[in-house]
């Protein structure tokens, strides 16, 4: 209506002989002109009409209109010093629109918005708009800003706005409190969102925005946050676009999970832990069974061999039977030892301390010995370097016996020859002990020192049918950063015998 009123004030408008149905009838708002000299109403337009009900002849005089149209004596006197008011305003400037109640001709109050234009002549043309609709609109759209508001502060959950920019434009206490950061540091500092969030969350927040302002119904979705003091949260979000005052924004909802997601990550890492375990012991299990299930057709077979020398009577032949017996339960005990160590390897902390290489090598020796008195053995140890320590472990007299024992099962020579060689070798990992076990059994195939040397999982050692006995060994020398390799004693050829190294790292 603005750009009317203007128009009329620019053209100074001379009403004298104009015809005023001519002009107006076809204005979309309601038209007034009265003479201001003789207090007198010389027209309406058919939407005035529409509005209040009131014909020229109803209210030809303005204290009429006035007692019509403001029933109420003391808003009248009101009414009628807004209009002196905005008549000598009007004289020099344009005057600013009026909000009045006004009472049509069937006794309803209309909301309506008035502006006077004060013309040459003594005429004044008033404006009016039905603005009822309007205002019970602004009404509403006010109550549900104010909903929206309160439930915007109040909400215990963290909300920001951001704008197309991405900028954080608002937030609500609680996004205050979680984030560290206030409004007024969101506003002056223009805070982006992306720049709260860790650098391999972008391109996922970045989709997300995209598909929300095609307004697609996105689920809740968990991400991580940075606070203003450098700490990272976890929170679960909800994104949506929102409309405040005409103005769409990109609205985020979301809560603090950070002490979940720690729960989860604890029984994740407990279930994980616990189905080790059970796969470890059900690992241990079948492997142990194998094992024993070996041992037993040993027996079995000896039974036979038994049988056969007592039926043909061949003394000398029966003589070897209780030593092949007595091998068959050391194999078992053996068995048993290196499950028990399994064990507690598996659940007990590594306890590193510096050995004397030397030493605890000829104690293996020592032991091997006293367990195979029935057997041609010649073990030889040369060492390099006297007092050689290394990152030594409880058990690694047990993996060097292993070692020795595999080389004594895997032989059929008389007498089976050992030869241990304790070195000392700078490598870019640091500096190793090196101890070199150089038999001359049977060998080892390419793919079986694969199978020794590459195995990692515990279905995989039971599928190859690995022995507990190398188990053991590979597992204590991980234990203690070790390295272990197999190699033919003779290239090319491995049922010339075997050299099985192990490196160490020496002790500091």
């Amino acid at each position: 209506m603005s750009h009317k009123i203007k128009f009329f004030q620019k053209q100074k408008l001379n009403l004298k002989g104009f015809k005023p149905k001519e002009i107006f009838t076809l204005f979309p708002f309601a038209i007034l002109i009265t003479d201001i000299s003789k207090g007198e109403n010389i027209y309406v337009n058919p939407k005035f009409t529409e509005i209040f009900g009131y014909e020229i002849s109803e209210i030809h005089s303005r204290e009429r209109w006035l007692k019509k149209a403001y029933p109420n004596k003391d808003y009248r006197k009101y009414v009628d010093k807004i209009w002196e008011d905005d008549l000598k305003k009007a004289e020099t400037q344009e005057n600013d629109p009026r909000i009045l109640d006004v009472r049509t001709n069937s006794g309803d109050i209309v909301k309506t918005r008035f502006r006077l234009i004060n013309i040459k002549n003594k005429k004044a043309i008033i404006l009016a708009e039905d603005i009822s609709e309007k205002r019970k609109l602004e009404y509403k759209l006010s109550k549900s800003e104010q909903k929206y508001q309160h439930l915007f502060e109040s909400s215990p959950f963290s909300i920001i706005l951001l704008n197309y920019k991405g900028d954080i434009i608002d937030c609500n206490s609680a996004a205050e409190r979680l984030l560290g950061y206030t409004k007024e540091e969101f506003r002056r500092d223009k805070i982006k969102l992306i720049s709260l969030i860790p650098r391999e969350y972008h391109q996922q927040v970045n989709e997300r925005i995209k598909m929300v302002q095609k307004s697609k119904n996105l689920p809740k979705t968990d991400i991580m946050m940075n606070k203003k003091n450098g700490k990272s949260i976890w929170v679960n979000a909800k994104s949506s676009l929102v409309k405040v005052q005409d103005t769409y924004y990109f609205q985020i909802i979301f809560n603090d999970i950070t002490y979940r997601k720690k729960m989860e990550d604890i029984l994740k890492k407990s279930e994980a832990k616990y189905r080790n375990a059970y796969d470890y012991t059900q690992f241990l299990r079948d492997l142990f069974t194998h094992d024993v299930n070996n041992i037993f057709q040993s027996l079995f077979s000896i039974a036979d061999l038994l049988n056969l020398y007592i039926k043909n009577d061949l003394k000398e032949e029966l003589s070897t039977i209780p030593e092949k017996v007595e091998n068959q339960i050391k194999r078992g005990q053996d068995l048993i030892s290196n499950v028990e160590i399994l064990s507690e390897v598996e659940n007990t902390p590594t306890l590193i301390i510096p050995i004397d290489s030397g030493e605890i090598v000829r104690k293996a020796v020592h032991t091997i010995k006293r367990r195979y008195p029935e057997k041609s053995l010649e073990i030889n140890l040369e060492s390099k370097k006297e007092g050689l320590k290394v990152r030594g472990h409880k058990f690694l007299q047990k993996c060097f016996e292993n070692v020795i024992v595999n080389s004594i099962h895997h032989n059929y020579n008389s007498p089976i020859k050992i030869q241990i060689i304790i070195s000392e070798e700078i490598q870019d990992q640091g500096v190793f002990v090196i101890f070199t076990f150089i038999d001359n059994g049977i060998g080892i195939s390419d793919e079986q020192k694969k199978n020794i040397l590459d195995y990692e999982d515990l279905f995989e050692i039971q599928k190859k049918r690995m022995g507990l006995g190398l188990l053991l060994v590979k597992k204590i020398i991980r234990e203690i950063s070790g390295i272990m390799y197999i190699e033919d004693k003779v290239k090319g050829d491995p049922s010339q015998g075997t050299i099985f190294k192990i490196l160490i790292p020496k002790a500091s």
